[in-house]
């Protein structure tokens, strides 16, 4: 079966935020990350992965602000 999401965006990253959900980088590489989607009380939602720069930069520059404690 295809796989037809849309690539993770910034974007939604910061509306998952937004909404009270949290987001955990479990890889982060230069080239790839894999992401945990997760609800506020840290059950996975959703495992995405993405090899899109401007995704990766900004998962190094807002840890602290989307990440599981």
């Amino acid at each position: 079966m295809a796989d037809d999401r849309k690539p993770l965006s910034v974007a939604e990253l910061e509306r998952w935020v937004e909404f009270g959900a949290r987001w955990r980088a479990l890889t982060l590489t230069d080239g790839a990350a894999t992401v945990e989607l997760c609800q506020c009380t840290g059950e996975l939602v959703e495992l995405r992965e993405t090899d899109d720069p401007q995704v990766i930069a900004y998962l190094r520059a807002h840890r602290d602000e989307g990440e599981l404690a």
